[in-house]
């Protein structure tokens, strides 16, 4: 869990702040919290690429589907890979950063 949550929340901010940045909005400016919603939908998007794989690994390792990591890499490509839930988890995640984050940044 640990190896995909730092490299998934590093994606997450850096695009998160890559994406505010270009923006280049002010933060008093009407359009500040839809550029922060914006900017952290593209980061759940670009972290979730990281978490789903890493996540779909440590469930099926914590349901003792399999005993090594080696043969829960190789059962999970073998029923339809690493990206299994990709949309689901957007579809949880996207909508709570479009709170989330625009109350952050206030």
């Amino acid at each position: 869990a640990a190896a995909g949550s730092a490299p998934s929340a590093a994606l997450f901010f850096c695009t998160y702040d890559f994406l505010k940045k270009q923006a280049n909005v002010r933060e008093d400016s009407q359009w500040a919290p839809l550029v922060h919603m914006s900017a952290a939908a593209c980061g759940e998007i670009a972290a979730c690429t990281v978490r789903v794989p890493t996540e779909n690994i440590k469930q099926k390792m914590q349901a003792g589907l399999y005993k090594t990591t080696m043969s829960t890499v190789q059962g999970v490509r073998a029923q339809g890979g690493f990206y299994n839930g990709y949309m689901s988890t957007l579809a949880r995640e996207v909508p709570f950063v479009f709170i989330q984050f625009p109350i952050y940044e206030r």
